[in-house]
């Protein structure tokens, strides 16, 4: 259930960030936005943070559908974090379930992140720069050998330097707020941060989600238009990112003769992000049109408590995210509140470290593919542990339903349109195709003709050989009602026999000539 409105909910928190940004200007004596530029620029500090998230049930949910929501919909995550500085830092964490508890710690230590949960069988690791920039670059259809070639030489720059950076990008983008909120106040306040008296100004909040969508437009239509700004943001990252690049002996030579100059590497990139921010105000201006989730049922309350150096010491967000009639299958709305206070800012503080150096799970890996597999993630905790069975049975991360509807060209350009065919009464589809989509591995081996398929879920090891109709599942010899042949530029296999050794169930609707395939 929450995995299906995972996309609405993380747009509701991305408007609640934005809204914060969108339009404070000084109000009441206090400059907000220096605020938060300041609050990126903290080295190092303690907090504790507190977020819950209430799935609320509409009036016409089923008492079936009312279950279910209250089974999965109530949860929180507790979480107490130390940041050494700009390259260490360790949180200390439990989400609470109707299930149980799930204790988890996350380490960061340069560019690698490590998280140990409680049930998994060794603890997961990524680089989370490199996964970061994949995921910008992937979004803006940029080449991604290119990026690929480019990611282990700017990630770990990119991230060492990331408490210098984000106050530029800060910088940037506050620059750009012209218009406060409707509701913006300014209170003189005396609240306690880990038992301490402190007099603190409270800068509230409030926007609807109608407010909400005009701020965001008008922040990125700004965005969109301040040249000079773009101009000024690179030039600094330029400053901080460009010396540590040019001491890698191995950098490619065009990328070096570019960044040698500085006019002309700004320049380069300026022409770039230029078109990836146009891009996205286009995105962003259809996805509000579209959204039937920024109205005036929806609300951000915000409330940022700053001291005297105009730090954050404390914050409290609550957001209500509404559904829309007739996808709402018996919830009404998303309810977020989070709460947070921080303590020894900029003073000395120890991040925990990962203990041993065992095997870990690492994701992301090098390839374009999926960045996040769910089953693989899933496969790595006991099957009987309470994360197991969050994941899998209430969160439902790895459900799939993929539908192929085989049209009139079905068997009539096998191959050559990469589209699924029937072949003697079997339906055929690329291997890549079935497998990806159900979050298995595929491995070619051009000498042999061979395709290998791999589940982490199911714990499959499928072996097929171009030609043959003996298939290797799992050791074992298996006969195929076809054999996987290629075809065009793709290698064909029956989809009935691979979806049902990946753990799926294969469906056909003759009226409309659909293939389903669903795994729970």
């Amino acid at each position: 259930m929450i995995r299906k409105y995972g996309k609405r909910l993380a747009s509701g928190l991305l408007a609640a960030s934005l809204v914060v940004v969108a339009g404070c200007n000084s109000i009441g004596g206090v400059d907000v936005n220096k605020a938060l530029t300041n609050t990126v620029k903290v080295k190092s500090s303690e907090s504790s943070t507190n977020i819950a998230i209430q799935l609320i049930p509409s009036a016409s949910a089923t008492d079936a559908q009312k279950a279910a929501l209250e089974l999965v919909g109530n949860m929180s995550i507790q979480l107490s974090g130390k940041k050494e500085d700009e390259k260490n830092a360790s949180y200390a964490g439990e989400l609470k379930t109707h299930r149980g508890a799930v204790p988890f710690q996350v380490y960061i230590d340069g560019e690698k992140t490590a998280i140990e949960v409680d049930g998994a069988k060794k603890p997961i690791t990524f680089n989370l720069g490199q996964i970061l920039l994949k995921s910008l670059i992937k979004e803006s259809g940029e080449n991604p050998s290119i990026v690929q070639t480019l990611l282990p030489t700017i990630s770990g720059p990119i991230m060492e330097k990331s408490s210098e950076l984000l106050p530029l990008l800060v910088d940037y983008i506050v620059g750009n707020a012209k218009v406060n909120p409707k509701t913006l106040t300014v209170t003189a306040v005396t609240e306690k941060v880990q038992e301490e008296s402190l007099s603190l100004n409270k800068l509230h909040t409030e926007v609807s989600g109608t407010e909400a969508a005009e701020l965001i437009q008008k922040l990125v239509v700004s965005i969109a238009a301040d040249e000079a700004g773009l101009q000024k943001f690179l030039g600094g990252v330029y400053d901080v990112v460009a010396p540590e690049l040019l001491k890698d002996k191995k950098l490619n030579p065009l990328i070096k003769t570019v960044l040698e100059n500085k006019e002309t590497a700004v320049k380069f990139l300026s022409g770039t992000v230029k078109g990836l921010i146009n891009g996205a105000v286009v995105q962003l201006n259809n996805s509000l049109k579209e959204s039937k989730m920024f109205t005036d049922q929806m609300y951000i309350k915000a409330d940022m408590y700053l001291d005297s150096d105009l730090l954050t010491r404390k914050t409290a967000i609550e957001a209500m995210i509404p559904i829309a009639k007739g996808a709402d299958k018996g919830l009404s709305a998303i309810k977020v509140t989070a709460t947070s206070e921080s303590w020894n800012l900029n003073k000395p503080v120890k991040a925990d470290k990962l203990k041993g150096s065992g095997p870990t799970l690492e994701i992301g890996g090098n390839g374009w593919g999926k960045l996040l597999n769910a089953s693989k993630i899933i496969s790595n905790f006991d099957k009987k542990s309470i994360a197991y069975k969050l994941l899998r049975e209430d969160l439902q991360l790895t459900k799939k339903r993929i539908q192929m509807i085989m049209d009139k060209l079905a068997g009539k350009d096998p191959g050559k349109s990469g589209k699924p065919y029937i072949k003697d009464g079997i339906t055929l589809v690329p291997v890549r195709f079935i497998s990806e989509n159900l979050d298995a591995e595929v491995e070619w081996d051009g000498k042999l003709k061979q395709v290998t398929i791999i589940d982490d879920l199911s714990e499959a090891k499928i072996v097929l050989t171009i030609g043959s109709k003996t298939a290797l599942v799992n050791g074992k010899s298996e006969q195929l009602e076809v054999a996987a042949i290629i075809t065009g530029e793709s290698t064909y296999v029956p989809v009935r026999f691979i979806a049902e050794k990946l753990g799926a169930k294969v469906g056909w609707d003759d009226s409309t000539r659909t293939v389903s395939i669903e795994r729970d």
